[in-house]
């Protein structure tokens, strides 16, 4: 079962009162997007302990307020809408303003959280998966995956449109996993 099947009916079931799937529903979300949210504050100079902090906002926020969503309409948006705004949110709040926020768009955090790592591989594997890979890709694999860049960022400094960094990054991400097993 895909992610947006089984978390619209783990929404769905904690909607109508059912306190597992709600359980299970948010730790899903949070293994999911811990990384996605480490590094986006990484990437600002916030602490691992801000980066939590923040993880816990969504989770509540959506256990919080699961009825705005609509059901009729996928789940993943919505998730990543929330996300998206605690992150804004919480760089308000702190002050920081090292990087244009409102650049966070849908893609990249689908992108982002694309898949559940079943395994995760060690530094030195990481580098030589890496090393298979063509340059351009492997650039944008490090930039975005690794040092937490924004697809904006990496478009202009290589000198792309940020359609042909996300292709990159996708195709990167397909390859490494292939080549993990």
């Amino acid at each position: 079962m895909d992610r947006e099947t089984s978390w619209t009916s783990l929404m769905q079931a904690a909607r109508s009162g059912d306190a597992s799937a709600c359980e299970k529903l948010l730790g899903e979300v949070a293994e999911a997007l811990r990384p996605v949210v480490a590094s986006r504050l990484a990437h600002l100079h916030c602490s691992e302990t801000e980066a939590e902090d923040v993880l816990q906002e969504i989770l509540i926020a959506i256990h919080c307020k699961g009825h705005t969503w609509d059901d009729s309409r996928p789940i993943l948006p919505w998730i990543y809408a929330v996300t998206k705004y605690k992150i804004l949110d919480a760089m308000r709040r702190s002050g920081r303003r090292r990087a244009v926020l409102s650049d966070i768009g849908i893609d990249e955090l689908e992108d982002r959280m694309a898949a559940p790592a079943t395994e995760t591989v060690g530094p030195h594997e990481l580098a030589q998966l890496l090393d298979h890979l063509p340059e351009r890709q492997r650039g944008v694999v490090s930039a975005l995956a690794l040092k937490g860049d924004t697809v904006a960022n990496v478009a202009r400094d290589n000198g792309l449109r940020e359609g042909a960094v996300r292709v990159a990054f996708h195709r990167g991400l397909k390859t490494l996993r292939k080549l993990a097993g």
